[in-house]
């Protein structure tokens, strides 16, 4: 099973099930900044940690193409550009939404591109 698969299965039965920082097998969960993966390691089960976030982590119900996992965000807080979109321009810069957080965002658009605009769904910086 690829890693998304599995990060999709174990952040649904946590989003389901409510459990906090019980580790089993595929659980997510974000530890402060950490998104972190509860994988077995020479019989026992322990927290593993898959990326170090910069701004904040979130166990997000559409993080991944298949599903929920623990993802970095750009944002402590869902923000309105992110609203139902996948794609905006946030803060100057392209970004991508998931669940109302941007995420990947880019950096700001140039002095050759100032400024930012959705084009067929995707956030492009272009000419002012």
């Amino acid at each position: 099973m690829n890693l998304k698969a599995l990060l999709f299965l174990s952040a649904v039965v946590s989003l389901a099930s409510g459990c906090g920082d019980a580790c089993y097998l595929g659980g997510v969960r974000c530890d402060g900044k950490l998104a972190q993966l509860c994988l077995s390691s020479d019989g026992s089960l322990a927290w593993s940690t898959m990326e170090e976030c910069v701004v904040a982590c979130r166990v997000l119900a559409n993080a991944y193409p298949d599903g929920a996992g623990a993802t970095c965000v750009d944002s402590t807080e869902p923000v309105d550009e992110c609203a139902n979109v996948g794609s905006a321009c946030w803060r100057g810069a392209p970004t991508t939404c998931v669940d109302g957080y941007p995420t990947l965002t880019q950096p700001a658009c140039g002095q050759s591109t100032p400024t930012c605009a959705v084009e067929n769904g995707a956030a492009v910086c272009g000419a002012s």
